[in-house]
């Protein structure tokens, strides 16, 4: 009887054990289930137009930073000066802020402002340093400003008018213009003179600007002195789940504040820029956003002039999955 009640508790304690060991292995799988966004494997699916849905515009919003929130009261017959916390300093005259219905505009106003004052805040923001004729520019200065009712209703600068931003800026390049935002898709611009160049112009000092703005949005102040030697061309080689729906991809040079996206060549399921300077150091960097994990990698590379004979210096790259922590910490540092 004795022997019989031991070999039932050894059946039982190994029942136990097994219980547990399978327990255990059901937990270690658990752990290792594929993303249910990528249940049929990786996309590898290059699409001709970005759509809000895809996770590059998902992707961009997330690396965006905030922007300065100021409310100044507006009143008759009287200025206004204020500066942000990205400390740009603005100068508005009495009747120049309007409604939508041309009416001008009195009382508090909302001020929503940034100062894009390095390669990396510009790349956070993705405002790339590249006119809408293919001009690279070094830039003395990127910043963005748009007024609003405490209702949130969008207010403007009057015709015939303009408000003076002034900054500071260590590049005080000749050949220094006034560009404004133009808006190429969902994840890209470029930048591109204004109409009026009367109410839109800069003055340059060897510290600080002052631009002449009569519109609000995206301004950019600067020198596209650069272009003139533009031999390079680059590519990337990455894995082929990394596409223009889930990628971005840029280049930022060590010597000149500007970095360019690189463009989406959809039949070649590929990435790669226009011209650029050649002989120049830079850093390519691929940030990709996938079944909610974010991917990482950089490069740093001397521009070739390979262009000359009509082809692409190659660049390969395999982004790991990164934190959104360090993926902004890179981004700032460039």
């Amino acid at each position: 009887m004795k022997n019989k009640m031991t070999n039932r508790l050894l059946i039982f304690s190994f029942c136990c054990a097994m219980c547990v060991g399978l327990f255990s292995c059901e937990k270690n799988t658990d752990m290792i289930v594929p993303d249910p966004n990528q249940l049929n494997g990786p996309d590898t699916t290059w699409y001709n137009t970005i759509t809000y849905n895809m996770s590059a515009v998902s992707l961009k919003h997330d690396i965006q930073d905030e922007f300065d929130i100021d409310t100044v009261s507006l009143n008759g017959g009287t200025g206004l000066s204020f500066i942000t916390a990205s400390e740009l300093h603005f100068s508005i005259n009495p009747g120049s802020i309007i409604t939508g219905s041309g009416d001008v505009y009195l009382g508090n106003m909302i001020a929503k402002s940034m100062y894009a004052n390095s390669v990396g805040k510009s790349a956070s923001m993705m405002k790339q340093s590249i006119t809408n004729t293919g001009h690279l520019l070094s830039s003395g200065g990127t910043f963005f400003i748009a007024f609003y009712t405490l209702n949130n209703e969008e207010l403007f600068i009057a015709p015939n008018n303009n408000i003076s931003v002034s900054y500071h800026s260590d590049n005080s390049g000749t050949g220094m213009k006034l560009f404004e935002e133009n808006q190429i898709d969902l994840l890209y611009s470029n930048w591109q003179r204004p109409a009026d160049s009367t109410q839109n112009n800069i003055s340059v000092h060897s510290d600080y600007h002052i631009a002449h703005i009569n519109q609000t949005g995206w301004v950019n102040c600067s020198t596209e002195d650069f272009y003139n030697n533009q031999q390079s061309k680059i590519s990337l080689r990455l894995p082929s789940n990394y596409t223009n729906a889930n990628t971005i991809a840029f280049l930022s040079f060590h010597d000149l504040t500007a970095f360019i996206n690189f463009d989406a060549d959809v039949p070649s399921r590929i990435f790669k820029t226009g011209f650029l300077p050649a002989g120049r150091q830079a850093t390519v960097t691929v940030i990709s956003k996938q079944g909610g994990y974010y991917y990482m990698s950089q490069k740093n590379i001397t521009t070739s002039s390979i262009a000359t004979t009509g082809g692409y210096q190659v660049v390969n790259l395999t982004p790991v999955i990164t934190s959104f922590s360090e993926l902004k910490n890179s981004l700032e540092e460039l």
